[in-house]
């Protein structure tokens, strides 16, 4: 991803170059242009200030032959300028074709990654509602162990006073029938 994030901004990068490049040709080529009409309004002075057939032709034939020089000049920095804008804008198109592959791949990758990731939060989701389901029964679980432990404590209680009861029920019989024992030995009690 970092790969793809550097290739984007060198791609970034290589286009702004470009572009500067293309709008320094078109600063020249405006340049060139002014310098034309410059020398255009020159040689129209030239041209009505001098009097006289032979001056006129002299001039009018030193005027073509720098016209003829300016204008090849001027076809040549024209070639040189429709030469760079071609290859600019076949720059910009392999510039702009990389990009698209680039945001192709770095979609891609974000649906795989947006993919993973939700499965990742369905597994979650699912585990954290499991969690959330054994906890509640659980908590359930626990709850009736509570109220069991509560009941075996009052049956603990209540089972020790019935047994102190049983035990003291017990006692004053045997002591009764001990006492009846002992009067029946001695003669004065008799059984009827």
């Amino acid at each position: 991803m970092q790969t793809a994030n550097s290739c984007i901004q060198e791609l970034e990068l290589h286009l702004a170059q470009k572009i500067a490049e293309c709008t320094n040709l078109q600063l020249e080529l405006e340049k060139a242009n002014e310098k034309l009409a410059k020398h255009q309004a020159d040689s129209n002075f030239w041209k009505s200030k001098h009097e006289g057939i032979y001056r006129e032709l002299r001039l009018q034939r030193q005027t073509a032959k720098w016209k003829q020089e300016k204008t090849d000049k001027l076809d040549k920095q024209m070639d040189i300028l429709k030469k760079a804008k071609t290859e600019a804008s076949s720059q910009f198109v392999k510039g702009a074709k990389q990009s698209e592959k680039a945001l192709a791949t770095l979609r891609e990758v974000n649906e795989d990654l947006h993919s993973e990731l939700s499965n990742c939060m369905e597994k979650w989701t699912t585990q954290l509602e499991k969690a959330h389901f054994k906890l509640n029964a659980s908590a359930s679980d626990l709850m009736a162990l509570r109220k069991e432990a509560q009941q075996l404590c009052k049956i603990v209680v209540h089972s020790k006073e019935t047994k102190n009861r049983a035990i003291a029920l017990v006692k004053e019989k045997i002591s009764q029938k001990q006492s009846v024992y002992h009067l029946m030995s001695k003669g004065v009690f008799t059984e009827e």
